[in-house]
């Protein structure tokens, strides 16, 4: 007998969306009726912060990027935030379902190969969490993601590339100018020849490349993938790219699992 439809029947798996058997499907955790639910961005999306941008219309019409001014290169989103991906993110961020970042770090993994820049990313780091939100959920979902894209893609993943030094407000209590304004100066990336640049001035001129090598930040010339849930403005991920940029990261792409 052949071994995976065995292992199905011992073992049998079910849509982590719906609970229907997933018996005789090559779908790992979400059933063919389910991902017919997810909403594509649509055929115009700005390839830039993923935003509706209307067919024919040029990138320089965008009026979310001419609001937020992006740091970033482009977004890739696996779809509007809507349908069962509004079901599914709720979930996993407030409902503490971590197994649901599988469906959707293996969303967000497939989506990603239909990008042409794919092939360059050098590392994927998550958007970073608060200590006390971290606390009260147990996990980070962007992190839980971000593992599964890391792995489903074979990039090296940077799980403490970025850290916050100032909480944000949760954003679905703002209004779009207020996340568009609270998560500034919130994050920073880990940048050990900043913190020590003292310490590093006072090292004989002839050690002093050899020393700032060792201590370089690990985004320093990398193309990064940074990875969110959802983006809604834009403001999380455009804060976190400014962070990484400004600890040497060549150039940061975004990735999420939905766009609202």
């Amino acid at each position: 007998m052949d071994l995976p439809p065995l292992l199905d029947l011992l073992f049998p798996r079910f849509c982590l969306a719906c609970g229907q058997g997933l018996l005789h499907t090559t779908l790992r955790w979400l059933c063919h009726r389910c991902t017919a639910r997810i909403d594509p961005l649509g055929h115009s999306p700005c390839p830039i912060c993923a935003s509706p941008l209307g067919p024919g219309a040029a990138i320089s019409s965008c009026r979310s990027c001419r609001t937020l001014r992006p740091k970033f290169t482009t977004t890739v989103a696996v779809g509007k935030y809507s349908g069962l991906l509004k079901d599914l993110i709720p979930r996993l961020k407030y409902g503490r379902e971590p197994r649901i970042a599988w469906p959707l770090a293996d969303l967000l993994a497939e989506t990603l190969v239909l990008h042409h820049r794919v092939g360059e990313i050098d590392l994927v780091v998550p958007v970073p969490q608060s200590l006390r939100r971290r606390l009260v959920r147990g996990f980070n979902q962007a992190e839980l993601i971000a593992e599964g894209v890391a792995r489903r893609r074979r990039i090296p993943l940077l799980r403490s590339g970025l850290y916050r030094i100032a909480a944000a407000p949760p954003q679905v209590s703002l209004s779009r100018t207020e996340r568009l304004k609270s998560p500034r100066r919130t994050m920073a990336a880990r940048d050990l020849r900043r913190t020590l640049s003292v310490a590093i001035d006072r090292v004989p001129e002839r050690f002093r490349d050899r020393v700032g090598g060792v201590l370089r930040s690990p985004v320093d010339g990398r193309v990064v993938l940074l990875i969110d849930d959802v983006i809604t403005t834009g403001g999380t991920v455009n804060e976190a790219s400014r962070a990484l940029l400004g600890a040497g990261a060549r150039e940061v792409l975004v990735g999420a699992v939905a766009r609202a």
